[in-house]
């Protein structure tokens, strides 16, 4: 009989096959990404409907949509002086976030803040008040966003500046304060729709720059009858994100602010409330995504991870994904100043919920 032989794979058919599984492997990941942030950008909107059922619930209860800030201060200048707001230096501001609490099931984080019987720099300076305002919650986190659970961001933060104008140092701080010490506190990637135009100024003093026509602002209780444009056309939550195209934009805060010389740039200028309301609010100025200014104009901005636009949440509670392609103003400041940013473009007018101006295609 003749002695039968066992043939194996030779060195060469070893290396052809290993071959074909990392191109095939190669090919593969790329799609299971794009699966992965698929998942991710409908896991994002699912957050921004749920916020949308916490604020229509919210208004449900009281007859108003919920304030951007709560301030103890004089908003409206009665006082006599033209915009005594702007120079507050209150160590504590609870924000919209926490207001939506009990309707997103954090009923027991809501008692521990128990915003209508505390200020915020008294909660945080409690063992409690503090885990409780350090507490990530995911509805506010967009799931592709890389930055920390609790905000560290300010403009000393290493990132970068793309154009000329510097970023003066803490301007855009993100921190508060328990009236001692700089606290950072759960991250949020969702901000509340404040304005139009190029200036937060609107919702935190309306003598110099007129009402604010967005969703909410200091102290601010709109109904759903103030949409006088419609809430199927009217912004009232958008996204912000830590980092996109290379640029640090902060991304935002859950629970309050801080308007005090500890975290914000000079307790003798303008920055204080109106500075501290952009970790909590935006306003539409330069284009979404618009990566051609500083971070100055991102931090107050509306900015995503997802490829080619972001989510916003309107005020009838529906998310959609707009392209950053969408009409805007993109870096050129109208002479005429904040009507005119509002009228110019197709962004802006989605900002406003009553510039009697009809909304096209978005």
């Amino acid at each position: 009989m003749r002695a039968s032989r066992l043939r194996g794979f030779t060195l060469i058919e070893l290396l052809v096959v290993i071959a074909i599984i990392a191109i095939l492997i190669a090919l593969l990941l790329p799609a299971v990404q794009q699966a992965r942030e698929a998942a991710r950008r409908t896991q994002c909107k699912n957050n921004l409907k749920q916020l949308g059922i916490a604020l229509h619930n919210y208004h449900d209860v009281f007859g108003s949509f919920m304030p951007g800030i709560v301030s103890r201060v004089d908003q409206n200048g009665a006082s006599g002086a033209p915009c005594p707001d702007l120079t507050s230096s209150e160590a504590g501001c609870f924000a919209w976030g926490t207001f939506l609490l009990p309707y997103i099931e954090q009923a027991n984080l809501y008692n521990v803040l128990d915003p209508g019987n505390n200020f915020l720099e008294t909660v945080a300076a409690t063992p409690e008040g503090l885990t409780a305002l350090k507490t990530p919650l995911p509805s506010f986190r967009c799931p592709s966003d890389p930055g920390p659970p609790t905000n560290t961001y300010d403009n000393n933060t290493p990132g970068t500046p793309l154009t000329a104008i510097p970023p003066a140092p803490s301007l855009y701080s993100r921190f508060i304060t328990d009236g001692t010490n700089k606290i950072d506190i759960a991250t949020s990637n969702y901000v509340v729709v404040a304005n139009a135009g190029d200036s937060t100024t609107p919702g935190i003093c309306p003598t110099q720059y007129g009402p604010p026509l967005g969703l909410a602002s200091q102290n601010s209780r709109v109904k759903i009858r103030d949409i006088t444009d419609g809430t199927s056309n009217t912004f009232a939550i958008g996204e912000r994100a830590w980092k996109f195209n290379d640029l640090l934009a902060g991304a935002g805060v859950i629970y309050g602010v801080s308007a005090d010389p500890l975290t914000n740039i000079d307790p003798g200028s303008s920055w204080n409330i109106k500075s501290a309301f952009t970790n909590v609010a935006g306003i539409t100025y330069d284009g979404l995504n618009w990566s051609q200014n500083n971070r100055q104009h991102a931090a107050r901005a509306f900015s995503s991870t997802h490829e080619g636009g972001g989510h916003f949440l309107f005020c009838d509670g529906s998310v959609h994904f707009i392209s950053e392609n969408i009409s805007a103003r993109k870096g050129t400041v109208s002479a005429a100043g904040y009507p005119a940013d509002i009228v110019t473009n197709t962004y802006g007018r989605l900002a406003v919920r009553s510039d009697g101006l009809v909304t096209g295609e978005f």
